[in-house]
């Protein structure tokens, strides 16, 4: 599952204004803007024309900035006020989430290493404005990569990639339904692994059959009684330990 973490006094100050760190954030109406490092990036936030958001059961006016990142790279973002009573509201959003990883909303400033495992791709950075507050800003990303330890493979995800061409995902979502729900049993151990459906593999719940190195339908497999065991015939020549006819 995608790391998460608080840097500084991120979640006090998203606590003082009751939104919980791990709220997932929803928007009604939201243009992205561009966010390059190095270079700054000049905005207003203004009732008339800014993105709306829900972020923790509250709404927020704001703007939506994308970039890449990827393990390793370590985010500093700031953002400083240029003129009006703007209180700005920081958060980070790792790509194919709704949840913030990171946030801040007292000092303008966040600051974010995307852990080894991470996902890499497209992030999006949030600036909302606290309250009736607005004004112009200016935003500033400034990136540094540093190499990550390499994770340990994980044999069962790899071979439901490399065997069934499965994209496992990082960590199985709270409903999975319209998933490929994959578990194997080991040791008194269940491991359960989710990933989209595909033409070979379609939605539903499966147990690796190492015999077989097979997916199996759980939902077949328990309608399905198990055939009963052949009873063995009596052994008419046995030497020693070992039936030799039947």
């Amino acid at each position: 599952m995608i790391s998460r973490r608080l840097i500084g006094t991120a979640a006090a100050g998203l606590m003082a204004c009751g939104i919980a760190i791990s709220s997932a954030v929803s928007e009604a109406t939201a243009a992205t803007l561009d966010l390059k490092d190095g270079e700054p990036k000049e905005w207003v936030i203004w009732p008339t024309y800014s993105s709306n958001f829900s972020l923790g059961g509250k709404q927020f006016i704001g703007d939506e900035y994308r970039f890449d990142a990827k393990p390793g790279d370590k985010l500093d973002i700031s953002v400083k006020v240029k003129s009006g009573n703007l209180s700005p509201i920081l958060v980070l959003i790792p790509p194919q989430s709704s949840q913030p990883v990171a946030s801040d909303s007292i000092v303008g400033k966040l600051t974010y290493q995307v852990p080894a495992g991470g996902p890499t791709g497209q992030y999006r950075l949030l600036v909302m404005a606290q309250g009736d507050t607005k004004g112009i800003y200016t935003t500033n990303l400034s990136r540094t990569s540093q190499p990550v330890a390499a994770q340990p493979t994980d044999p069962r995800k790899a071979l439901l990639e490399n065997e069934f061409q499965l994209n496992v995902m990082d960590g199985c979502p709270a409903s999975t339904s319209g998933l490929v729900v994959a578990t194997f049993k080991e040791n008194n151990q269940n491991y359960t692994y989710c990933a989209q459906p595909t033409r070979f593999v379609q939605a539903g719940n499966y147990t690796y059959n190492p015999t077989t190195k097979n997916l199996e339908s759980a939902s077949s497999a328990a309608s399905t009684p198990a055939p009963a065991a052949k009873p063995s015939e009596p052994c008419i020549v046995q030497v020693g330990d070992v039936c030799v006819v039947r």
